[in-house]
């Protein structure tokens, strides 16, 4: 049976290596969205992944009106052959 060192590995970046991860006195950004997400009772039972999609697109839209800063982009890495789910 095949066994990886790098399976099942989920890594979540606030954003791109070499960018800047924006932060207000209550905390980033991405960890509000982040935390947002998995407390919503709509995503219940969703697959991590799909609310990483739901995080990346909460944090682009909180820069998509203004223009006095540059925007920001989470991104992940997955290495799941699963979904994983929380309750």
């Amino acid at each position: 049976k095949y066994k990886s060192h790098a399976a099942d590995i989920l890594v979540l970046w606030a954003t791109g290596w070499g960018f800047l991860a924006w932060r207000e006195s209550s905390g980033s950004f991405f960890i509000q969205e982040l935390t947002n997400t998995i407390k919503d009772e709509k995503n219940k039972g969703k697959h991590l992944i799909e609310m990483m999609e739901e995080v990346i697109t909460a944090v682009k839209n909180r820069f998509s009106g203004g223009t006095s800063k540059a925007g920001q982009c989470p991104q992940f890495l997955s290495s799941l052959d699963r979904k994983l789910c929380l309750r």
